[in-house]
């Protein structure tokens, strides 16, 4: 631990998403390519 995250891609839209649930995608573009995704509440 300690190493700062590098090589991140950022991938969301919430531009149709007014009220409800939208996901939220991390995808590392370095092996291995692995995914964090999270749904989330725009209230």
């Amino acid at each position: 631990g300690g190493n700062p995250i590098v090589g991140w891609e950022y991938k969301w839209d919430a531009s149709n998403h007014q009220e409800g649930t939208f996901e939220y995608q991390k995808t590392s573009i370095n092996y291995p390519r692995d995914t964090w995704r999270t749904s989330l509440y725009i209230k």
